[in-house]
């Protein structure tokens, strides 16, 4: 694994938090904040990546209208309950 060197300026109460725990779990402070932001960016990744299908997802078409999903929403619970929506409702 490749790895580099990245400098970040953090606030001194979550320097002196990340310190706390490094001591508490014989880890160093480079290897938790390595991990922390190696994790942010993992979900970033994965939300950009969501978000962007999504989008695709509405240009085809593949929607389902607010109105149906309020409907299918008012009746739960009710003796005329509705079946969830479907793409194009």
């Amino acid at each position: 694994m490749s790895t580099t060197v990245l400098a970040v300026p953090v606030e001194k109460s979550v320097r002196d938090r990340l310190a706390k725990i490094a001591a508490e779990t014989g880890r160093s402070e480079e290897d938790l904040a390595a991990e922390a932001i190696a994790g942010a960016v993992d979900a970033s990744d994965w939300q950009a990546a969501a978000v962007l299908e999504g989008l695709a997802s509405i240009e085809r078409g593949e929607v389902i209208s607010h109105e149906a999903v309020k409907a299918w929403l008012a009746s739960w619970g009710t003796a005329d309950e509705l079946p969830p929506p479907k793409v194009g409702q």
